[in-house]
């Protein structure tokens, strides 16, 4: 009976040692495991502040600040062509008054300026009578402190067509002429025909671009209507 009892006990002692062995080895293969089994490698991140007003004020003060232009202080420049043009209007306007000996006392001034431009005598063959008249419209002369006239100084005389010097052609056209307050001609009509249809044209031709001393009342420039001789005369004839 013992022998039977020793060898139970050898058969359970061997099967712990092997369970024993077996629990022993595993447990032994997950230490390893857990050891050599790689860690996570935590990194932190720090934050830094910087401020963005030092990068710049660096930079903006860095560059050279630049010399301000001087400031020229400009001398007001005096007009003279100005005053010499006004001069000039006096001097005209002085002209204008004062009177000429035998002169009308009714109409001074027009007498004054083209009394006696009768004939203005052309170097070549032409002579071309200019003078104004009186009023024609219903203003009466009375009502009026000056007529209106050509600026004869400054207006161009009518053309002599040659076809008219050639056929000898000649006349003397009245123009009834609408002057403004602004002294230009606002309306031209025919009065009296020279007979010849050229002629009557280059004297309405140049006429319509005439400047006019306006008529005057009070003191006031009025529109007022003219009559404007143009004699055409060859001086062969006269």
């Amino acid at each position: 009976m013992s022998g039977i009892n020793l060898r139970k006990f050898l058969i359970i002692s061997l099967v712990l040692h092997i369970v024993l062995l077996f629990l022993a080895s595993a447990f032994l293969v997950e230490s390893i495991e857990e050891f050599t089994r790689p860690r996570p490698i935590e990194v932190g991140i720090v934050a830094t502040y910087t401020n963005p007003t030092e990068g710049t004020n660096s930079l903006q003060s860095s560059p050279k600040e630049l010399p301000k232009p001087e400031k020229r202080v400009e001398k007001p420049v005096v007009l003279v062509k100005g005053k010499r043009e006004i001069h000039k209007k006096k001097e005209i306007a002085k002209k204008v008054d004062e009177p000429v000996a035998g002169q009308s006392e009714t109409n001074p001034t027009r007498n004054e300026m083209f009394g006696s431009v009768e004939k203005i005598e052309d170097t070549e063959v032409t002579s071309i009578s200019e003078q104004v008249t009186e009023y024609i419209s219903g203003q009466d002369s009375q009502n009026s402190d000056e007529l209106a006239y050509p600026d004869y100084k400054i207006n161009p005389k009518p053309s002599y067509p040659m076809i008219a010097r050639r056929k000898g052609y000649e006349g003397v056209v009245l123009l009834k002429v609408w002057v403004l307050e602004n002294g230009k001609v606002g309306k031209i009509e025919l009065q009296k025909s020279s007979n010849y249809e050229m002629l009557d044209k280059s004297a309405m031709k140049a006429v319509e671009n005439w400047i006019f001393i306006p008529g005057k009342k009070g003191g006031e420039p009025i529109p007022s209507w003219v009559t404007v001789p143009i004699k055409f005369q060859l001086s062969s004839s006269g």
